[in-house]
């Protein structure tokens, strides 16, 4: 089902024409496996770069960091010391050593080499849409792990419906630009906002806005300020999201919710539009023949009975429609 804040939420949801998608948790299941581990050179062994990786993963909670202390769940981690957290990174001391995990953009911000080898690596790694961790000490990278995080079943049909009910769809990710175009070509979406920082995700949506109204789909609070700009502000699932700034939550967390409700909001607008018809159209057939004398006033008060009992069973073929349709639209209020 889905959650709806109130019921307003439908026409607004009529209304938007881009809908910008968040990447993990969203598009993907944001259930990230290892697929790669390359060392910057021969004397480092992959296990080496895993376990500098996940003694300091092991503090955070990212589902990357989960990722990486269950591929070593069997070890005793190195003790880690003075953890950080960072705009694109972690950081913290092993045995004296300090190590940073992150970005290649936040290795680089830190002035720490990073040979050619893994770079190219890591182009590989991003080609095949996978997400690429950076792991160094104070003087050079000294390795990569790749994960990958599968496209839920559900995301290339619900691209499908949004598109055919003519909603132009984007990407909003802090990703690399490789890694997200490689997930759009996958899933037929050519608009890509990515290496964008969490406190700059609203400018996308800003740029947007200015040519029709624009809603965002996140999973969490990591797009908090994108969120915080859109006109239509979705959820997909309620963990980590702020209640009184959503409007709708998805509870099943499929994107095919999504076009559930836009496909709701539709038909809702558009038995508005024919209640309207219908009670006017009625009604003004009704005052016209019994001013001319062809309807008695009480027949006149039974014409516009029907009209009502017309109007509330055109209401009543929405609920019927979706449940042909098996939608997930259960809308429940807030």
């Amino acid at each position: 089902g889905i959650l709806v804040r109130d019921i307003g939420i439908l026409e607004r949801a009529n209304s938007i024409k881009n809908l910008v998608l968040g990447k993990t948790g969203v598009i993907t299941s944001g259930k990230f496996a290892i697929s790669n581990i390359y060392p910057a050179s021969p004397e480092i062994s992959p296990s080496e770069v895993l376990l500098k990786a996940a003694g300091v993963e092991s503090f955070s909670h990212h589902p990357i960091a989960r990722a990486i202390t269950q591929a070593v769940s069997n070890y005793k981690l190195p003790v880690c010391v003075n953890f950080k957290v960072e705009a694109e990174g972690i950081n913290g001391k092993m045995d004296g050593e300090l190590i940073h995990i992150g970005s290649e953009r936040y290795i680089e911000s830190k002035i720490i080499f990073i040979n050619e080898k893994l770079r190219n690596d890591a182009s590989e790694c991003r080609r095949q849409g996978q997400t690429v961790v950076f792991i160094a000490n104070r003087q050079r990278a000294l390795g990569i792990i790749g994960l990958a995080d599968e496209i839920k079943t559900s995301t290339h049909e619900a691209i499908s419906q949004l598109k055919d009910f003519g909603i132009s769809l984007h990407i909003l990710s802090s990703d690399d630009k490789r890694t997200v175009n490689s997930i759009g070509r996958r899933i037929g979406i050519e608009s890509v906002y990515a290496d964008v920082l969490k406190e700059d995700k609203l400018e996308p949506i800003e740029k947007l806005q200015r040519t029709s109204p624009t809603g965002m789909v996140s999973d969490g609070i990591s797009d908090y300020s994108a969120l915080t700009q859109a006109d239509l502000r979705i959820s997909l699932g309620n963990d980590g999201v702020d209640s009184d700034l959503i409007d709708a939550i998805v509870l099943n967390r499929k994107l095919t919710g999504i076009s559930d409700l836009v496909k709701l909001s539709r038909r809702t607008a558009e038995a508005n539009k024919q209640n309207l018809w219908i009670s006017l159209g009625l009604s003004v057939i009704a005052v016209a023949a019994a001013t001319a004398g062809f309807l008695t006033p009480i027949t006149a008060a039974a014409l516009a009975f029907i009209a009502n009992l017309l109007v509330i069973a055109n209401s009543l073929k929405i609920g019927n429609l979706l449940q042909t349709d098996n939608s997930s639209a259960n809308i429940i209020r807030s």
